[in-house]
């Protein structure tokens, strides 16, 4: 999780210059898990055992949690944004971003094609209940805009692990798995509001290990080309009425679905205004077509 430093800078000023208020950061975690916390320079942080701070270029603090069990893992990072937020004195603005691991340890070479394809396949709706300051950001490319992908191509394994491993800043990566420091798939689309409420943070983190577990119950492909799915293909994907005991993933996905159709701000983001709005209205009657499924999954 991105926050802003306390004095509003971006970076540290050298190398053992610590962030203004990273120790509050600490203190408010430590209190929240009961366990000591890590504070450091900038590093990489891989298979740390416990949560740790540290400076972070874009917005000034970055909150590494552990790994865990996903269950575990949620309800932890679901308290500390909650305890974070009510504190008073954490900010995280458009410049601080939400970022999610889930561990593919297990994934043979083509189920990693199946994961990748099908994360494609579903971007768009992924995209439609994050904020419009996500969906043309540096930091979290979408995959199927860039002009490197084309869809006339057939990817193997091979190119799939090359092209998501040569940068951090497409909407989901391999860079670190390519490396031998995560066995991970980050998803990096959420922007600062799961920073800031637990419910965004934790029903973010259910439907990506949502994602991936379907993903896993298939054998994988040796292939693929890149095309998007309709909205209601993904759903029927993801199977959200049998996955979850409750239904609040469920609600919380029509909420965000439905303020993205009704309150959308283009003006916040004009760079790809024009581009998103017309994309948006195309859209429409698909994104209306999944409210209508998903809400008549809670009757």
């Amino acid at each position: 999780m991105e926050y802003n430093a306390m004095d509003g800078e971006n970076r540290s000023r050298g190398e053992n210059d610590l962030p203004v208020g990273i120790y509050d950061f600490a203190n408010i975690i430590k209190n929240t898990v009961l366990k000591s916390v890590d504070v450091t320079k900038w590093q990489y942080t891989n298979n740390n055992y416990r949560w740790a701070v540290k400076p972070d270029s874009s917005c000034g603090v970055e909150v590494c949690s552990p790994p865990r069990v996903a269950n575990l893992a949620i309800e932890d990072i679901s308290k500390v944004v909650e305890n974070l937020t009510s504190s008073g004195i954490v900010k995280s603005d458009f410049r601080c971003s939400f970022h999610v691991h889930v561990e593919i340890a297990d994934f043979t070479e083509n189920q990693i094609v199946l994961l990748i394809k099908k994360w494609i396949a579903s971007e768009l709706f992924f995209f439609m209940l994050t904020n419009p300051t996500r969906w043309l950001n540096q930091y979290c490319m979408p995959v199927g805009f860039f002009c490197e992908f084309d869809t006339q191509q057939t990817y193997f394994y091979s190119n799939i692990l090359h092209k998501f491993s040569e940068t951090k800043y497409y909407s989901v990566n391999l860079y670190h798995f390519s490396k031998g420091k995560k066995k991970t798939i980050e998803f990096r689309i959420m922007g600062n509001e799961a920073c800031l409420s637990k419910e965004d943070a934790e029903n973010w983190c259910k439907l990506l290990t949502c994602f991936v577990d379907r993903a896993s119950k298939f054998a994988g492909v040796t292939r693929t080309t890149f095309e998007y799915d309709t909205f209601t293909d993904v759903i029927d994907f993801l199977s959200l009425d049998t996955y979850f005991e409750d239904a609040s993933v469920i609600q919380w996905m029509i909420e965000k679905l439905s303020n993205t159709i009704d309150n959308t701000d283009f003006e916040v983001y004009t760079k790809s205004k024009f581009f998103w709005k017309n994309l948006l209205e195309a859209k429409r009657e698909e994104i209306m077509e999944v409210l209508a499924r998903l809400e008549s999954v809670l009757k």
